[in-house]
């Protein structure tokens, strides 16, 4: 694996496959900046497809030009998200290769900076999950299908999350061997 770090660097989405993926240190907001983006993101063009129904439909039942209907749908869209994401944490695609990590207040009662870099160091290997085909386990709790500590869990103790106390079980590593096996779209 090769890590690129760049201060206030562009994104080459062209670049972008299951090979080569992108972190990007963000927020939420910024993201939702480009709506159509984010929903291609999570959906493909199935998704962008029914917004183009969505902004059809608004325009004939609401008697709205192209510009105001998709604007309308788009502030919905960007609510939602809102509302089941959070601004905390961060969102991992396997369709556009790239991981978004957010700020956390969460972290803010780290009390050393291995601590935070620890509570980082998770945000970025689970949704670098999620771009190499990882979901979250089934289950909850000790519940989980692959044990209470493991990284794709969505729910962690700050205990472990702190100190990095995670695993990875040997499925996962199946799944992604398999991903990345897979056609390089």
């Amino acid at each position: 694996m090769e890590v690129i770090l760049n201060k206030e660097s562009e994104v080459n989405k062209e670049w972008l496959n299951r090979s080569n993926i992108s972190v990007e240190y963000t927020t939420l907001d910024n993201i939702l900046k480009s709506p159509r983006e984010v929903l291609y993101s999570f959906g493909g063009k199935e998704l962008i497809d029914e917004l183009e129904v969505e902004i059809k439909r608004a325009q004939k039942e609401k008697n709205l030009d192209y510009k105001t209907a998709e604007a309308e749908i788009l502030t919905t869209i960007r609510e939602g998200v809102r509302r089941e994401i959070g601004s905390e944490g961060g969102v991992g695609s396997k369709i556009a290769h790239r991981a978004w990590v957010f700020p956390s207040k969460t972290f803010d009662v780290v009390n050393n900076n291995e601590e935070l870099v620890n509570a980082y160091a998770h945000s970025i290997c689970h949704e670098v999950g999620h771009t190499l085909s990882l979901e979250h386990p089934k289950g909850k709790g000790i519940y989980f299908e692959y044990g209470q500590i493991n990284f794709m869990n969505p729910i962690h103790t700050l205990k472990n999350v702190f100190s990095f106390n995670f695993d990875i079980h040997p499925n996962q590593v199946r799944q992604i061997n398999d991903y990345l096996k897979g056609s390089r779209d």
